[in-house]
Formats: C-alpha cells, structure tokens, sequence
C-alpha cells in the first residue's frame, strides 16, 4: 500500500518511482509504501495429564513455534510455571525450550483473540 510520495534520493530502487507524480512535479518522487503487519500468533500450552501425552504437547508446541519463527511470525507463547501462569513473547528456539522445560500441570489462560492474531491451543489432556 501507497502511505505517500517523496523526493527520489539516491540508492531508491527505480520500481519505486512514481511516473505520475513524477510527470506532474517535473521532478523525479518514489512510493513511500506502508510495511505490512506481521502476523501474530499466541500459543498456549497445556502439560497437564500423563507425562507420555504431557512430552508429546510440549514436543508439538515446540515444532509448531520454532516453525513460526522461521517464517516470521510473532509468538506469544502461554504456560504455567511454578510462580503462576505466564504469557510471554518467545523469540528464538532456545527461549522457547526454556519456556517449555519450566512448564508445569495446569491449565493456562486461554487469551482472546485480537484481530490478526491466531490462538492455538495444544494440550497433553487429549481432550483439546
């Protein structure tokens, strides 16, 4: 998307030339484009139950955020820890196997989506 033009400094690429404002001015302007959001996701993670199905969640929870981080999405990732629930931004693979090797029984905070964020909910409960 288009957010305004302005004078063309050197280094622009010439794809961002604007040939109709640049005809009308006389002078040469490029798009100032609006960056896109990135997407978001929350995670939230349950370990409760048997620890067989507990180890498969928090395996699963791991592939899914690690798979998020590398396509460039934002994570929020939600567990209980020992001091209580946590609801925190995880930003590389070893963040988030910290996150997960602290994670202790018990049901975290379900958020509510915001608009553009997506919530995922995995659980070793087998019910979720």
């Amino acid at each position: 998307t288009i957010r305004s033009v302005r004078e063309y400094r050197a280094g622009d690429p010439l794809r961002l030339v604007h040939w109709p404002a640049t005809a009308h001015r006389g002078s040469v302007v490029v798009k100032e484009l609006e960056l896109p959001e990135r997407p978001h996701w929350t995670v939230v993670v349950d370990v409760s139950g048997a620890s067989e199905p507990a180890e498969r969640a928090a395996e699963r929870a791991m592939g899914v955020v690690c798979d998020a981080l590398d396509a460039g999405v934002d994570v929020t990732l939600c567990t209980i820890e020992a001091g209580g629930p946590v609801s925190a931004a995880v930003t590389s693979p070893v963040g988030v196997g910290r996150r997960l090797a602290r994670a202790v029984s018990g049901v975290p905070t379900t958020p509510v989506a915001a608009p553009g964020r997506n919530v995922i909910l995995i659980s070793g409960r087998g019910d979720r």
